[in-house]
């Protein structure tokens, strides 16, 4: 968590000050960009009957597009929870060459979950930084706890919910890049609120 607030103040140092150091003014970005996500989570406490800590690691991508002052927002996520009731299992480990050898996995409990959120942003330092506000639904889909990549091991369902939520957030661009922070506070379902930053390209 300390290094995404170290991240986070840097970035807004950045946009409240760089008008200061560069006055040129840019076109209003526009388009579709992609960009990668990473989060810190915090998880319903109802979920701990279930052995889920109350916080999970949130990473993937998604597929933004600003269409003047409107901004649409699909995305894609792995939601890796704190998992108290993890468990060890043998197994029988394949290599590409038909080699195969014993060894011992942990079980991860994880889920993937998608949505989109749309909303409005407002274009601040000359066009060259950006700040959004959005509305979004998720959903939560494989929630399981398991051993990754293992055809044959013992898997138990995870029920665990999406639903609606807010997001805040800032981006910063640089040339095609973009740099972005956000946070988002649920209004439903079991994700009850997502701190993060994203790295970005646009390319449209």
């Amino acid at each position: 968590m300390k290094p995404l607030v170290i991240l986070t103040l840097l970035l807004l140092s950045f946009t409240s000050t760089a008008e200061e150091v560069d006055q040129t003014y840019v076109n209003t970005p526009q388009g579709w960009s992609m960009n990668v996500n990473l989060g810190l989570a915090s998880i319903n406490s109802d979920l701990n009957s279930q052995g889920l800590g109350d916080s999970a690691s949130v990473f993937g991508l998604s597929f933004d597009q600003l269409n003047e002052n409107k901004y649409l927002s699909i995305f894609a996520e792995r939601v890796s929870f704190e998992d108290d009731y993890s468990f060890s299992q043998d197994v029988v480990i394949t290599s590409g060459y038909g080699g195969s050898s014993n060894g011992t996995e942990k079980s991860e409990a994880s889920a993937l979950s998608i949505g989109g959120a749309y909303g409005f942003a407002w274009f601040v330092n000359e066009n060259k930084s950006m700040l959004y506000a959005q509305g979004g639904v998720n959903l939560l889909l494989d929630a399981t706890r398991g051993i990754p990549n293992c055809s044959d091991c013992y898997e138990e369902d995870l029920d665990v919910s999406g639903g609606l939520f807010g997001r805040v957030g800032a981006n910063i661009f640089i040339d095609n890049i973009i740099l972005g922070v956000y946070s988002s506070l649920a209004l439903s379902g079991d994700v009850e609120s997502n701190f993060g930053i994203k790295l970005g390209f646009q390319f449209d």
